[in-house]
């Protein structure tokens, strides 16, 4: 028998895509039929492989210095500049691309030298920040808001990887820290460079890039001597100069990684019903808060996640129209999976046995209460950066299945329909996306959220909130149909 010419899952693509570009092509344009035949043709060529959560994640050796995707240490990466033709990974037949971040702050500036098959780039001030068009984050209609903390679209993902030359599916990239400002104490904990570097590897993977293709650097260049003078260099002009290149994520369709990046709908799903709630490829969601408070005035560093709005009046809670976290999830405050002395992860011994027993984070957590092989992580924090350490130490190290809630709390928080303070809500009674019930969100201990009857309303309207949105996952959708164009 002659093979139908797309099968269900591709049909059910074709769908949405069809109606997306009607959506976005002038009526009476004339080209809804070559629209349809180009869609046809791709799907009819292209078998998407959809990942589940199980399938992403990777299980470090206990020896991080073995590792040669994931978390990668200086000892390997000093192998692969002394001779990376020799010493390079198999399966990688392009060239190492070391991606340098700067965080802020008065210091000398070390960069790691170039090599034969080895690029140095410094996106400090591009890549990395978010008024650039380079920004590692974007700020992107989901449907219901517009979040200034999204995932690249496609289009600027293309551009930044062109730009440098970068093949993600022959080159091997590490993300790298120059600098890790952090004291190493509780108010200043080492650690949170891996906001960055960690979150440019999720974007990257999100976007279907394999994980032997992606690593980040298990502590900062400039620390603890890592990296002698023979790899270093003060000057910047030592950085290579950028080729352009022509890779597309539209090469990657074949590939949806997409499970990776969670919308609100999902989150409440996994709330409200987190044994039966439908969304293919997660397991019973393990929900995990990894927002350590150390930026306002509140001196617990738990405050955000057991909801005490009115003592954060200077830090990222301040103004919100309500507090506390998802309900079920345990703290899990991300500077623990970090050696504070040196900046780097914990041995893999010791992240192991932290998720197998999430007391061990905070006392507040059940005993014993650990990740089951039945879990899937969620991780989240406020704005999706402090939960890429505690979160990519089970995805990296543990290997544990691991999603991520993309607009996480800044979202969250501000999706209020039952404020007492009516002039304080932001959605209408009983809308299907406000999460200030005590079905969504709880406090410690364990009560309802907690309302912030000196919440700020004007700033949620950066976010345009839709209040007839019927989803939040029209970003998702969009890159989806990127890949496929």
């Amino acid at each position: 028998m002659r093979k139908p010419l797309m099968n269900k899952k591709q049909i059910s693509i074709f769908l949405f895509l069809a109606a997306f570009l009607s959506n976005c092509t002038p009526k009476g344009s004339g080209n809804d039929t070559n629209q349809t035949a180009i869609l046809t043709g791709i799907l009819s060529s292209t078998t998407v492989k959809t990942s589940v959560a199980s399938e992403l994640s990777s299980v470090s050796k206990s020896n991080y210095d073995e590792n040669t995707f994931g978390l990668v240490t200086s000892t390997q990466v000093k192998s692969w500049i002394d001779n990376w033709q020799n010493n390079k990974p198999a399966g990688i037949t392009g060239n190492l691309i070391i991606v340098l971040f700067y965080p802020t702050g008065t210091y000398t500036k070390q960069y790691l030298k170039p090599a034969t098959g080895v690029l140095v780039f410094d996106w400090t001030s591009s890549v990395y920040s978010s008024t650039d068009r380079f920004a590692y984050r974007a700020n992107r209609y989901n449907g219901l808001l517009k979040d200034p903390n999204a995932l690249p679209t496609g289009a600027i993902t293309d551009e930044v990887l062109q730009t440098f030359g970068i093949d993600p599916t022959k080159d091997l990239i590490v993300f790298a820290a120059g600098s890790d400002r952090g004291a190493g104490t509780a108010a200043s904990p080492k650690g949170n460079v891996y906001f960055n570097t960690g979150r440019s590897l999720y974007w990257l993977r999100s976007w279907g890039v394999a994980k032997e293709n992606l690593a980040i650097l298990n502590g900062a260049i400039d620390a603890n001597n890592d990296f002698t003078s023979t790899y270093l260099s003060t000057d910047s002009s030592v950085l290579s100069t950028p080729t352009k290149g022509t890779f597309s994520v539209k090469q990657l369709r074949a590939t949806d990684n997409s499970i990776l990046v969670q919308p609100l709908e999902n989150i409440i799903a996994f709330a409200k019903n987190p044994n039966s709630h439908g969304v293919a490829g997660v397991g019973v969601p393990f929900i995990a808060d990894a927002r350590y408070n150390t930026s306002n005035s509140a001196a617990a560093t738990n405050s955000e996640y057991i909801g005490t709005p009115a003592a954060n009046t200077t830090g990222p809670s301040a103004g919100a129209l309500f507090a506390g976290h998802v309900k079920t999830a345990r703290f899990t405050p991300w500077p623990t999976v970090i050696d504070q002395t040196t900046g780097k992860f914990k041995p893999k011994a010791q992240i192991d046995a932290l998720w197998a027993d999430t007391s061990t984070w905070y006392s507040g957590n059940a005993s014993g209460d650990g990740v089951k092989s039945t879990n899937t992580i969620v991780s989240y924090c406020r704005t999706n950066a402090r939960s890429m350490v505690s979160g990519l130490s089970a995805f990296l190290i543990s290997g544990h299945p691991v999603v991520f809630y993309e607009n996480s709390m800044i979202e969250w928080t501000a999706l209020s329909g039952n404020h007492p303070t009516s002039s304080l809500r932001t959605l209408p009674s009983g809308h299907i996306f406000a999460t200030d019930t005590a079905e969504l969100t709880e406090s410690t201990p364990g009560n309802g959220p907690v309302f912030n009857t000196a919440g700020n309303i004007s700033q949620y309207s950066v976010f345009e909130i839709n209040t007839s949105a019927t989803t939040t996952k029209l970003n998702i959708d969009e890159d989806k149909a990127y890949k496929l164009q």
